[in-house]
């Protein structure tokens, strides 16, 4: 298993691409959207990297993973599944309760708060089984079967 971190300067946030070498099957978590609040305007730099370093490895992206409801960052997820749409965005369950919050504080009475806007709502410490060699854990562990290929993300 391989880890491509992309930084991104402007958020001073992290970005993962994940893969197996051997099958090619890959996920994205937590891939930021560009946005410079002077003019309001959003951009594609981290999302056109992440989607070259993709097609360059020849990479079989299975999910896109949001580790928490991001407010240092926009999420580029939605972006990414319209670039490679069999895709499915996922995060926790609890991303639900985080819904309901802003509903109230930011007074958006039209906002879902089922969290149908994902594919895909891990319960804690869910296994996601998606090949031999590459399963998740949400939120936040990945790896292989073996103890040593297993890895702990926390979100930012």
């Amino acid at each position: 298993m391989k880890i491509e971190t992309l930084y991104d300067q402007a958020t001073f946030t992290l970005s993962y691409v994940v893969y197996d070498q051997n099958t090619k099957d890959a996920f994205v978590i937590d891939p930021v959207l560009n946005y410079d609040a002077a003019s309001s305007a959003i951009s594609y730099e981290q999302i056109n990297k992440i989607e070259n370093f993709v097609k360059i490895n020849d990479l079989n992206l299975q999910y896109v993973l949001e580790t928490h409801a991001h407010a240092d960052h926009l999420s580029s997820s939605h972006e990414l599944k319209s670039r490679f749409p069999g895709i499915k965005i996922a995060i926790s369950e609890h991303i639900t309760q985080v819904q309901d919050v802003f509903k109230g504080v930011f007074n958006i009475e039209n906002l879902k708060t089922d969290g149908s806007q994902f594919d895909l709502l891990f319960k804690d410490q869910e296994v996601i089984q998606r090949t031999p060699h590459v399963w998740v854990t949400m939120p936040r562990r990945l790896g292989g079967k073996k103890p040593t290929q297993r890895l702990l993300f926390s979100g930012n």
